[in-house]
């Protein structure tokens, strides 16, 4: 089974697409397998996942579907990701589409952040290049999101929101040079906007080594706009990022 790389990139771009209509169907498809593809199409993540794991000799091809899988139980569905991220424009850029991302993700919990992490792990295993370097940066954007996803837990602002980021007075800042603060629930820490930068950074690079240019094209406008200064990163975050 191949993977039609260019059908997936137009895929992302229609809001009702099936992702795993763009896999052909295997010349001899494993029972599993074949189930795992049956949950998919039903967005049965977890299913697939459980499917997908049962082969220990897995090709590129399974390794693709498997990372894919842990990457909807996180919640970054090819759902999720075309009605956000590929709806991006850079002649009328708007980053807001991580935050909406992290929206649809949200709430996460702890296995769902694990299963963002898991799907990385299988993703950097595949042995072709260009298909690993295309699912790996859209596997670590979902990681990247999946951050933004859980400060809706870290600071208890009931649902993510931009004050989940920052205090709200940071709506007041005109060009983030001196930075937002936290919020007396807690805020976006220093932390948390470091491994956001460092998913988002990773995602780039292995992004560069693709032709979809509209997605470099926003990771490198959301890498422009988180310096390595943590208050001024969270009030771009907070103003650009989320929506």
């Amino acid at each position: 089974m191949r993977v039609n790389r260019i059908g997936f990139l137009f895929c992302l771009l229609l809001s009702g697409c099936n992702f795993w209509g763009w896999l052909d169907n295997p010349t001899n498809p494993q029972q599993d397998y074949s189930a795992g593809l049956a949950d998919a199409d039903n967005e049965d993540c977890k299913g697939a996942r459980d499917h997908f794991l049962s082969n220990k000799n897995p090709t590129d091809d399974e390794k693709e579907a498997l990372g894919w899988a842990y990457m909807c139980i996180a919640g970054g569905s090819a759902k999720n990701i075309a009605s956000t991220i590929t709806k991006y424009k850079s002649n009328s850029p708007d980053l807001s589409v991580i935050g909406q991302l992290a929206g649809k993700m949200a709430p996460i919990n702890s296995s769902q952040l694990a299963a963002a992490a898991s799907a990385i792990e299988v993703l950097v295993t595949i042995q072709e290049k260009a298909r690993r370097d295309f699912h790996l940066s859209l596997g670590y954007l979902v990681q990247a999101a999946s951050v933004l996803a859980d400060q809706d837990r870290v600071s208890s602002s009931g649902g993510l929101k931009k004050t989940s980021i920052a205090d709200q007075a940071c709506e007041f800042i005109g060009d983030c040079t001196s930075g937002c603060p936290t919020n007396t629930s807690g805020g976006m820490s220093e932390d948390s906007i470091g491994e956001y930068t460092t998913y988002i950074n990773r995602s780039l690079v292995s992004m560069r080594e693709t032709s979809a240019t509209e997605l470099i094209h926003l990771l490198n406008a959301l890498e422009i706009n988180l310096p390595t200064n943590r208050p001024q990163a969270r009030c771009n975050i907070y103003k650009l990022m989320m929506p």
